[in-house]
């Protein structure tokens, strides 16, 4: 069955997939596509795009000029028997997907782990909806730490988390990929984006789970999702007083509660992993 750029006249409309396919078959615009199958001695065997029958098709599939509508899932059948699939894709830039930024338009893609407990977030600027199927690995053994699959919306910020990721003693010092590998929304357009980083470098605690003031006592606790025991996985405390006056005090600690000689107005703490200077979480408030 030969499929060719001249009978594009006729519409095509592709359903959304629902799921990230497998047994991708990734090609550039205009790449032509040949393969070949093959049922037992005495089979008649066809083509299907998508599920419906290519007429003529044979055993040889033929795509010529590949384009947006002639992606989508091949299988190949001798009756009801599946002999063979695959998902053909094109590839797209991955500014169709991403947002860039720098000099060399790389992907602006932020990740941050609250933890060293296998938990990573990241967010990015979607420019068109996608679905994206995200895993994270080791970079020397390529061991799978953990993944997930996700339909987003296109032209905002979005963000994703990635959970139960395996990471094994002295993770923080190993380098990790982040591999996010997008679909167009209508099935035919795919670009793949890996980002290589420490875990050390994107540490970035929750801010603590409370504050309070209590007469002349300031108490605080680390955050709920921070590793424990906190002797071994350390925090320190960035702690802003302000009195009714206006005037301001600042702390760093690493203990858990100070005693005053005033009482304050305002009060806000942060906290941050001095082993690795890591960066500072967001700010826990305090209003009298």
């Amino acid at each position: 069955m030969l499929l060719g750029k001249w009978v594009a006249l006729v519409a095509v409309v592709m359903e959304a997939t629902a799921a990230f396919p497998s047994s991708l078959l990734i090609k550039n615009e205009d790449a032509n596509i040949t393969r070949n199958c093959f049922g037992s001695p005495g089979e008649q065997v066809e083509w299907k795009q998508n599920g419906q029958t290519l007429e003529d098709s044979g055993g040889e599939l033929v795509i010529n000029n590949l384009d947006i509508p002639y992606a989508g899932n091949y299988s190949c059948w001798a009756g009801p028997r599946l002999l063979h699939s695959f998902y053909v894709v094109m590839w797209l830039n991955h500014s169709y997907f991403f947002k860039a930024e720098g000099t060399k338009k790389e992907p602006a893609i932020t990740c941050w782990a609250p933890s060293y407990s296998g938990t990573l977030n990241c967010s990015w600027k979607s420019q068109n909806p996608a679905t994206f199927l995200v895993h994270l690995k080791h970079r020397d053994t390529e061991a799978e730490l953990c993944s997930t699959e996700v339909v987003l919306p296109g032209n905002r910020m979005v963000q994703i988390q990635l959970n139960n990721c395996s990471f094994c003693s002295y993770a923080e010092e190993m380098p990790v990929i982040l591999v996010l590998k997008g679909l167009s929304e209508d099935g035919g357009g795919y670009n793949e984006v890996n980002k290589t980083f420490l875990l050390w470098d994107v540490v970035k605690p929750d801010a603590p789970a409370y504050l309070n003031i209590t007469g002349r006592k300031v108490s605080w606790a680390p955050p709920a999702s921070w590793d424990l025991p906190t002797t071994y996985f350390p925090l320190q405390y960035s702690l802003r007083l302000e009195s009714a006056s206006g005037s301001q005090e600042n702390f760093l600690l690493d203990e858990k509660e100070l005693i005053t000689e005033q009482n304050w107005y305002k009060a806000q703490i942060r906290c941050q992993d001095p082993l690795i200077n890591s960066s500072w979480s967001s700010w826990q408030e305090w209003k009298k």
